[in-house]
């Protein structure tokens, strides 16, 4: 015996409305306007199809389940369109997608996102924090945060072939996003089209309950007004992610990059970019934009937000940025759970338990940085085994107590670990000095009494060094070791020493 038909109604909202989208599900021949309800569907999945319009780029075709006795509700954006004639993503290789290899940009940590509003994109950042942008778990047409959000880890669909990866959707705990930005987005006015004010705020860091890339992730690059902008550096740089629609003959659910290349972006404002040399497509957008840094490896720099005026915009990562990623990862090992009621955790910019401070670390001797003199931080695993030498360069990271640790230099003593205290909203400096192992010669004394040699030289009082002493300047002998004392002088008792007129020669090395 049949069971009693069940039936839903569903009601499709467009924006922006200049664009004077429609839409029509799958089979139906009449194109519908925004806001308007199908009633006694039958429940279960429907297809929903866009119109193209000129100016516009068509929403993709989506798949929608209609819940029985329910008024149900979906948004889609008509992007404004991006004439261009830059470098346009190309397909990659499974091989490209599900292997990491060395110099390689980091399409092994990225993966698709399906959100009540669309699809996105995102790169694996920290083991458990994916990174995109705010506008993939927002709503343009409510102006609310999404409650439905997918994570599809190196997704590939290429169904048929061994090729053919479908991972299993998993759902972030929650996200971090800056506390303006659905202000901003409210203030704009204008769904589809951001303000350069949203786009500076059109982040957002996911967190997972477990590693969102099986325990691998990219890194990331941090951008500093006052230091690296790495987006306007003259390293190679690439955009990943998975468009859904923007070109004939695009395969919705595969992975693309741009081919890398020496890319142009000009500053709109604060840390938002925009070039003309690449373009993205739609889906894209919380895709990385990555750089080609200097140990020949690449990182996320920006987000991609999307084309705006002909030009493709990208949301720089500085330490605002850094912020919510350090959020989202201290909050995704806690027992914070906010799945299922799509809560939302919020933090601005500046301020709070995790707000970033600068730091300058200045090595001295300029020499000693020729010679292989460097820092890095010890708990630094976004770029392991590189340090930084740039005395003049501003760093940021969030306010807390960091340990820095220093690569040997040739004919230098390495410096041991120094603590680093970094204090929010402050710039601080610490001067590091590499002492040289080089012998310092002497061919007299300027004073011998008592039994004691007294040698001056220009070395910082405390220094404490090892003297040896020689008759014909190729046996040394070492007589002990000392400090430089207040007045310069440097003090070593000399059993051979019989009176002031002693003939031997006399040099100091330096002892840790």
């Amino acid at each position: 015996m049949a069971g009693t038909p069940s039936y839903g109604s569903l009601t499709v909202n467009l924006a922006p409305a200049a664009a004077g989208g429609q839409w029509r599900l799958q089979g139906d021949t009449n194109w519908q306007s925004s806001g308007f309800t199908y009633s006694n569907l039958n429940s279960g999945n429907q297809i929903v199809e866009f119109k193209s319009v000129s100016g516009y780029d068509t929403p993709a075709t989506r798949q929608v389940y209609v819940a029985d006795s329910q008024v149900n509700t979906i948004s889609a954006t008509y992007l404004v369109d991006i004439p261009s004639g830059a470098t346009i993503p190309s397909l990659l290789q499974f091989s490209d997608v599900s292997q990491p290899l060395a110099g390689q940009p980091p399409y092994p940590w990225c993966g698709q996102l399906l959100t009540d509003s669309g699809y996105g994109s995102g790169c694996v950042v920290k083991p458990r924090v994916v990174l995109t942008a705010a506008h993939v778990v927002f709503n343009d047409a409510s102006l609310s945060f999404v409650t439905g959000v997918n994570w599809f880890f190196q997704r590939y669909q290429s169904p048929g072939t061994a090729d053919d990866y479908e991972p299993p959707a998993q759902v972030p705990r929650g996200w971090y996003v800056f506390s303006g930005y659905a202000t901003a987005r409210t203030n704009d006015n204008s769904p589809g089209v951001s303000s350069p004010v949203s786009q500076n705020q059109d982040v957002a860091a996911l967190y997972f309950m477990a590693d969102a890339g099986r325990g691998g992730y990219s890194g990331y690059l941090v951008s500093n007004p006052n230091g690296t902008e790495w987006l306007q550096a003259g390293a190679q740089k690439t955009l990943i992610g998975y468009p859904v629609d923007g070109a004939a003959g695009l395969f919705p659910g595969r992975m693309y990059g741009t081919i890398p290349g020496t890319r142009n972006f000009a500053q709109v404002t604060n840390q938002v970019f925009s070039t003309t040399d690449i373009l993205g497509y739609p889906g894209m957008s919380g895709g990385p934009l990555c750089v080609l840094y200097s140990n020949a490896t690449y990182f996320p720099a920006g987000i991609f937000l999307g084309g705006s005026g002909g030009a493709t915009i990208v949301r720089a990562i500085d330490g605002a940025v850094a912020d919510l990623i350090n959020r989202a990862e201290e909050t995704a090992y806690t027992s914070d759970n906010n799945t299922g009621g799509g809560v939302i955790l919020l933090t601005s910019s500046t301020g709070g338990l995790f707000a970033t401070g600068n730091f300058q670390v200045m090595i001295t001797p300029a020499a000693a940085i020729t010679a292989g003199a460097g820092w890095r931080v010890t708990t630094d695993t976004n770029n392991p085994g590189t340090y930084y030498s740039d005395s003049n360069a501003t760093y940021s990271l969030p306010a807390e107590n960091y340990t820095l640790t220093f690569h040997a230099a040739s004919g230098y003593v390495t410096p041991p670990n120094r603590p680093l205290a970094v204090v929010a909203s402050q710039t601080g400096a610490l001067v590091v000095t590499y002492t040289s192992t080089n012998i310092v010669p002497y061919a007299l004394p300027i004073g011998m009494s008592n039994g004691v040699v007294q040698l001056s030289f220009s070395a910082p009082t405390g220094q404490r060094y090892a003297i040896e002493r020689s008759t014909n300047l190729t046996a040394w002998v070492t007589l002990g070791t000392n400090t430089v004392g207040a007045d310069g002088v440097l003090r070593v008792g000399d059993s051979n020493l019989t009176n002031n007129l002693q003939r031997a020669f006399y040099r100091a090395r330096f002892a840790p």
